[in-house]
């Protein structure tokens, strides 16, 4: 319960600055996890095998490998709050246009 302690003595500040980061993440993973069941069969559709179904998968996580210390130097320079607001907006983006890869030519 020391976690609920500790939450209770945040002020309205805290609060709402938790909320809104736990909101920004969750909305930053759910693009990945919700077309995981999907993607396949649209995959196939456009006759793509299921290794390049894969690495598409993969490439995600290892660009946050690869680009994790340019963020960390970025947040040095520019600050948390710009960073992850950019990164919320082109996850948005690149979300976007993934969304529209059904209609893109075969």
């Amino acid at each position: 319960m020391a976690i609920l302690d500790a939450f209770r003595k945040f002020s309205l500040e805290q609060k709402l600055a938790f909320v809104a980061l736990s909101y920004g993440y969750i909305t930053m993973f759910c693009p990945g996890v919700l077309v995981a069941p999907f993607f396949p069969a649209e995959a196939a559709k456009q006759e793509v095998g299921s290794k390049l179904t894969g690495i598409v998968f993969a490439v995600q996580a290892l660009v946050g490998v690869v680009c994790g210390p340019f963020v960390g130097m970025a947040i040095a320079k520019f600050g948390p709050k710009t960073c992850f607001l950019v990164g919320i907006a082109l996850n948005a983006t690149f979300s976007t246009t993934f969304g529209l890869l059904e209609h893109s030519p075969s």
